[in-house]
């Protein structure tokens, strides 16, 4: 838990993210570096991905890297990884696709 804890940490300092949250495939929050609510992040960011996922696979798409989930003026940047995904609360004016590879390189 110790390294999720700071690859939380490092992941919330990459340019455009206000938050970090790991979460397991069934919705366990992990690790998280945000203010508020990890586990209503944490639930949102898991069922996108598990739901992208499964529309991926029913339409033979290729697999799932990442999406947004915009609510009002709140951006979340959902990764997927190969045991947990990462949400990452973005800046108003934040890159999706900059951020998303920052935060790789961060990831790998």
């Amino acid at each position: 838990m110790d390294d999720m804890t700071a690859l939380a940490q490092n992941l919330r300092k990459v340019a455009g993210v206000e938050g970090a949250i790991i979460i397991a495939r069934d919705g366990i929050v992990l690790a998280s570096d945000i203010e508020g609510d990890a586990e209503k992040e944490g639930a949102v960011a898991a069922f996108v991905g598990n739901a992208a996922d499964q529309v991926g696979q029913a339409l033979n798409l290729t697999p799932f890297d990442w999406g947004l989930v915009t609510m009002g003026k709140d951006r979340t940047l959902i990764l997927e990884r190969s045991i947990f995904f990462v949400g990452l609360l973005l800046a108003e004016k934040a890159s999706p696709a900059l951020v998303s590879a920052e935060a790789a390189k961060v990831l790998s």
